[in-house]
């Protein structure tokens, strides 16, 4: 088909010139304007293309020539919906209405400028596309319509020969700020006639304004808004009633580090006594050693009774010393399930603030608890060392003691 043949297209459009002012390249023009339309099976149209003049353009013909087929394809090429204001915009609201009859399949290509600031990018096109689309300085949108069984139409979408969801064709008619679903933008004929003959009170003219002013979008992003802060505040119960066993575990173990705390306590105050019972004894037996030939035989059962009673310390410090080995491998095992505990509350430090802050404080905790295990640590080695003292004076006391026994009569 030749447009002059149906219809005719006028309108103020100087001839494509270089800048040396012979013929050349086409002129140029804000990026987004429509450069061609090229239909195939498409409602009225078997094969029909159209380049038009990058200003204004006036498309005139006799009714039922596919006027208003050209504006519900270039709709439809740019992600829209022909029928969406309308029951008889741009055809029937079924999508069939829209594939010629007779024919399985219908498509609608579109060429629009691209070489102003701020152009659309195709990344995916292969290098001789990318080549010739930034040599003509265009981007071409292509839809594909197939007919199925059961009045069912299936769609497909191209941009620059690659293909592409609706919803990508729909950010490039964003980004060009082709609002092809506005009434106010795109005006079909039936719209038009709609909204004159309002007849129920009001209604398609509010929802006309709901439209032309993008509202309706403006709704829907509210309600997606909604839904998901639905959605978060859901999952924060959850990340909630996670972390609260996770500080009980924390706040269990901060029990278990304190019961130890006090156990190395008991441990130190057995181990001063211990001390001072062992100098206690020393004293007692060397001002018995002081007395005299006459408690000679007094102070040997003394010194036994001191042997022994040095013999149970000395079992009794080793027990306790057991008992203790035994104590710091249980707090390490404790030691352990804290760490345990903490890599937990680190984790669900991420999902919640508090058991974060709790895990900090079982780790200083912990820390205070470790100085004074290693305080604990010094002072035994120091009455080990002060024991030590003691049992080599009271060696030097049973030596003298066994010397004046022999000079004795």
């Amino acid at each position: 088909e030749k447009p002059n043949n149906r219809f005719a297209v006028a309108a103020s459009m100087p001839a494509a010139r270089t800048s040396a002012g012979r013929p050349g390249r086409p002129i140029q023009a804000e990026n987004g304007v429509l450069r061609s339309i090229t239909l195939t099976n498409f409602k009225a149209h078997s094969h029909f293309h159209l380049d038009f003049n990058p200003h204004v353009n006036f498309i005139v013909g006799s009714n039922g020539t596919g006027k208003s087929a050209i504006l519900a394809g270039v709709i439809q090429a740019l992600g829209g919906n022909p029928n969406k204001h309308s029951g008889t915009a741009g055809g029937a609201r079924a999508a069939q209405g829209l594939i010629q009859d007779g024919k399985d399949y219908a498509s609608v290509v579109l060429v629009l400028y691209n070489g102003s600031d701020d152009p659309w990018e195709t990344q995916r096109a292969s290098t001789q596309t990318q080549a010739r689309l930034e040599e003509e300085r265009n981007v071409t949108v292509t839809s594909e319509l197939t007919r199925l069984a059961g009045n069912k139409t299936s769609s497909r979408y191209k941009i620059n020969g690659v293909a592409a969801t609706r919803k990508q064709v729909a950010a490039l008619a964003e980004h060009f700020n082709l609002q092809v679903e506005n009434p106010c933008a795109v005006l079909t004929q039936a719209v038009h006639a709609n909204f004159l003959r309002e007849t129920s009170g009001g209604k398609r003219r509010y929802d006309f304004f709901l439209a032309a002013c993008n509202a309706d979008i403006v709704r829907e992003r509210l309600l997606a808004a909604r839904d998901e802060y639905k959605g978060i505040a859901t999952s924060l119960e959850k990340h909630e009633e996670r972390g609260a066993p996770l500080a009980d575990r924390v706040a269990s173990t901060s029990k278990l580090v304190a019961e130890a705390s006090r156990r190395d306590a008991l441990e130190r105050d057995v181990s001063a006594a211990e001390a001072e019972l062992a100098w206690a004894e020393v004293r007692k037996v060397e001002r018995a050693a002081g007395a005299g030939e006459a408690e000679v035989s007094r102070l040997k059962d003394k010194v036994g009774e001191a042997t022994r009673r040095e013999e149970s310390a000395v079992e009794e410090l080793g027990r306790l010393r057991a008992l203790t080995e035994e104590r710091t491998r249980e707090r390490e095992v404790r030691l352990q399930q804290l760490h345990a505990a903490q890599a937990a509350a680190k984790a669900a430090a991420q999902e919640h603030r508090k058991a974060q802050r709790a895990a900090g404080e079982a780790q200083d905790a912990l820390g205070e608890t470790r100085g004074e295990l290693a305080a604990a640590r010094r002072r035994r080695d120091e009455v080990s060392a002060q024991h030590e003292r003691k049992r080599g004076n009271l060696d030097s006391a049973k030596a003298a003691a066994a010397a004046r026994l022999e000079g004795a009569p």
